[in-house]
């Protein structure tokens, strides 16, 4: 999106990446790549990055536009190879929402983006398929992608076709694990923060209900409710 910059150009080979996750290994800390490309999504996961980010696997067609492609054997060659990922498939979704409601037709560049935004979901899922964890990224502040929407990015993974246990899962243990984090957050359990929300519904049988928050409670202590009506829960 920066000005003048090629999203479909791969920075980085596969011996700069491991320099990169040594040296992060080295320090404890781990790892990220913001990948757009079928070859930048074979060099991050050769290059054992931690999280591989929207794995867009793009190419830039004669339009001008950027299509999404999935080459079946290439990505085929990494099934069983356990790593994360963050679709972000939330992500400038409300762009198209006039298009969806039937407020207005598409024209042919929106009609290609729409064509584009099924593949994503489509894509998703043949990640996940590969074997590949799922964690919970939305790109907020990008393209009319709001902060208080993290719940949708889960409802849409869920539509996409990941379970709504499993979409849970993204949104904790496997986000907790990511970071690093696994044995302080992610979990209820003896000795894990006590970070939780309550909502109006079982998310299990009503993922959507992850918008209806009733309480949020951080380390232990309840510090937001509906209407900041603390008097409800002060027992």
């Amino acid at each position: 999106m920066t000005a003048r910059t090629l999203p479909e150009r791969t920075s980085y080979t596969v011996e700069e990446i491991k320099t990169v996750v040594d040296t992060a290994t080295h320090l404890g800390m781990t790892t990220f790549a913001h990948c757009l490309t079928t070859e930048g999504f074979v060099n991050s996961m050769e290059g054992n990055i931690g999280c591989i980010e929207h794995c867009g696997c793009f190419i830039r067609v004669k339009n001008g536009l950027l299509e999404r492609v999935w080459e079946e054997k290439v990505m085929n060659q990494f099934k069983g190879k356990q790593q994360f990922f963050m679709q972000g498939l939330s992500c400038g979704r409300h762009s198209f929402d006039d298009l969806r409601n039937g407020k207005r037709k598409p024209n042919e560049k929106e009609t290609f983006w729409l064509e584009q935004e099924a593949r994503l979901f489509k894509n998703f899922i043949k990640l996940v398929e590969l074997g590949m964890w799922p964690v919970v990224g939305t790109d907020a502040g990008v393209t009319l992608t709001t902060f208080d929407e993290t719940w949708f990015e889960l409802e849409l993974m869920v539509k996409a076709g990941l379970s709504p246990l499993d979409a849970l899962k993204a949104a904790t243990i496997n986000g907790a694990e990511c970071l690093g984090m696994e044995d302080a957050i992610g979990k209820i359990d003896i000795g894990y923060s006590a970070d939780l929300i309550t909502v109006t519904e079982n998310p299990l049988k009503n993922i959507s209900t992850l918008k209806n928050v009733e309480w949020v409670m951080h380390e232990g202590e309840i510090v937001g409710t509906v209407k900041n009506n603390m008097k409800k829960y002060e027992k």
